[in-house]
């Protein structure tokens, strides 16, 4: 008893361990004193929103709407005065369902002179319009307003003031639009491939933006990271409401992963991982509200979510979230406010020096060791809880019962509970409703009785077992000595005495009816003969048989009383006609011989041959 509290006491304080992690403080000092001065207008980026979403609501990854985006995208980031890649440095093809598809990345650059260092900020433009992510409601056929047109927006925001700056960063900024991110994040891993090693080992930061307008804006740049200190006092200084990212499972829980990086938090998701596997450093602000109890990644404590949904409309947007213009804007001020604060280059390099994106923690076979040992604990954690249980609450387990047949009455004294016993009485002696089988269905009486037992369990009759009976010998009894005889040697044998011949045959020697009658009596009946002996025909089986064996032990015994009476007679006449020859011992070997005589005449009868011989 003590060992199972002990156990639910350890299991509590695990549970409010993992819960007070979930609570980690925000950027913000104070998220009720905010300051509505940005860079960026609301108005701004509602405008972007809802020209981009209406006139591309089919973005579907690989269609002709993506493909028409991507062009308008192209035409905006050349308005604004930036540099734009060549589209045969943004174009590629994947394959989808054993189908080769077409897309495209858009992106441009902001270029100092003399400026080395590079920071990409992007966002993907796609949607998931045509695409089938539940097989019972069909295509989602949304415009993405939410994601990720409010990204798209924030992204333009950004390049559209710095393209009309005039106030020096010294650094190239580089504004990337990834295509066919919702199959697999396709555009913005073609887009970190081709980049060259110098523009790898020059880029100091990836912003991510997506999913913006909801109840919060969060601003994630991993735990414990020189960006992220650096961040969160921007914030600060600015009275920008952005949030810390809530560490809503513990690392030691989730082993989920995505290009390498181990999933422990929510805004651990996104384009940004191949960026970030890669070795560059990110930032993703992204909208959500994790401050609720729930650990599911929620977009708002009181609206549902909307994102990768056919609710995902500018419409439907607009209506839950009437201060979304705000949000965007925050998040786009507080990227271009960071982008110029003077320490920003050093923080950046300093941090990349110090970043180990693709240590133990992004190998498999670190988290297949993490599983096992955690298989392993619940194992024997598990085991102390069965053990304790049992001996708390032991449980019997059923004895298995042997059978016996009961031969006397003592049988069923002496036995003891975990014996079941056969009883072999007469079925035919019960009566038509008693059981043979006690607490066995299909095994009455009546049934035993007219012999249609269940094939389960046979009927177990008391059947008398029939012996074929040997054949009485063909030849005179007479010359054979008895067991319990002893054959004395014939002192009235004369010397000169020679051997009976054949005309010698004693008088006591059996007709050939007698001896027939005798083997046919002998042999087991097999005629019926019911009729005769005014039986029932309709008696069953085993009243037949019964009857049958009677009559034959009746048989039986009138043979043995004839034969006795026979033998009787023939006594004397024995010892008058045998010669010394016939019966006797052996006064050589010590052993009684015996010689079977057959009579020449059968036919002649016992009176006749006793009037020859005298």
């Amino acid at each position: 008893m003590k060992k199972t509290r002990f156990f639910i006491i350890v299991l509590c304080a695990l549970i409010a361990v993992f819960s007070l992690a979930a609570c980690t403080e925000p950027g913000a000092p104070d998220h009720a004193v905010s300051s509505t001065l940005y860079v960026v207008k609301a108005s701004s980026v509602e405008q972007k929103l809802e020209e981009y979403v209406t006139l591309f609501e089919d973005r579907t990854a690989g269609s002709e709407g993506e493909a028409a985006a991507a062009d308008y995208l192209k035409m905006k980031l050349e308005s604004y005065g930036l540099q734009l890649t060549p589209d045969e440095d943004s174009t590629f093809t994947y394959t989808e369902n054993n189908k080769t598809k077409s897309s495209r990345n858009v992106s441009a650059k902001y270029i100092e002179d003399g400026a080395t260092k590079n920071v990409i900020i992007g966002a993907y433009y796609d949607n998931c319009y045509g695409l089938v992510l539940n097989a019972s409601s069909g295509p989602v056929a949304a415009e993405g307003a939410l994601s990720n047109g409010s990204g798209v927006a924030a992204v333009l925001a950004i390049a559209e003031y710095l393209g009309g700056s005039h106030e020096k960063l010294g650094f190239n900024v580089t504004i990337a639009f990834f295509g066919s991110s919702a199959v697999g994040d396709v555009g913005a891993n073609v887009f970190y491939k081709k980049m060259s090693r110098a523009e790898k080992e020059n880029t100091v930061l990836m912003v991510e933006m997506q999913r913006l307008g909801v109840d919060h804006v969060y601003a994630y740049s991993g735990p414990d990271t020189m960006r992220e200190s650096f961040f969160n006092r921007v914030a600060k200084d600015n009275e920008y409401n952005i949030y810390k990212t809530t560490q809503k499972t513990p690392h030691i829980v989730s082993i989920k992963q995505l290009n390498g990086v181990p999933y422990y938090e929510w805004a651990q998701t996104g384009v940004y991982t191949c960026f970030y596997n890669g070795g560059i450093p990110t930032l993703n602000v992204v909208g959500a509200n994790w401050e609720t109890i729930s650990l599911l990644d929620e977009e708002s404590s009181t609206n549902p979510n909307i994102a990768f949904t056919s609710s995902d409309t500018l419409s439907n947007f607009k209506r839950l979230y009437p201060h979304y213009g705000s949000k965007i804007a925050l998040a786009a001020s507080f990227m271009i406010v960071s982008l110029h604060e003077k320490d920003f280059l050093s923080v950046m390099t300093a941090d990349k020096k110090a970043f180990n994106p693709s240590a133990a923690i992004t190998k498999d076979w670190i988290w297949g060791l993490v599983l096992i040992g955690a298989l392993v604990i619940a194992y024997i954690v598990m085991n102390v809880v069965v053990k304790q249980m049992g001996k708390k609450y032991p449980v019997q387990a059923p004895q298995p019962k042997k059978i016996k047949m009961a031969v006397f009455g003592v049988d069923y004294e002496d036995g003891s509970p975990n014996d079941i016993f056969i009883d072999f009485a007469d079925p035919v002696s019960r009566g038509t409703e008693e059981e043979i089988f006690p607490g066995i269905p299909n095994n009455d009486g009546m049934k035993a009785r007219s012999g249609t037992l269940d094939d389960i369990f046979p009927p177990f009759t008391a059947e008398p077992r029939v012996t074929p009976e040997r054949s009485e010998p063909t030849h005179n009894s007479a010359y054979t000595n008895k067991p319990d005889e002893k054959s004395e040697p014939d002192t009235q044998k004369p010397d000169g005495a020679q051997k009976p011949s054949s005309n010698d045959v004693p008088q006591s020697a059996p007709k050939k009816d007698d001896v027939d009658g005798n083997a046919e009596s002998a042999a087991p009946t097999t005629q019926n003969k019911d009729d005769e002996s005014g039986e029932n025909p309709a008696a069953s089986p085993v009243e037949k048989k019964t009857a049958a064996t009677k009559k034959t032990a009746e048989k039986r015994t009138a043979l043995t009383e004839k034969t006795s009476t026979k033998r009787s007679q023939n006594t004397g006449t024995k010892k008058n006609t045998t010669k010394g020859g016939l019966t006797g011992s052996s006064a050589t070997t010590g052993k009684s011989t015996t010689k079977k005589t057959t009579a020449k005449k059968p036919t002649e009868t016992t009176e006749e041959q006793s009037g020859d011989d005298k």
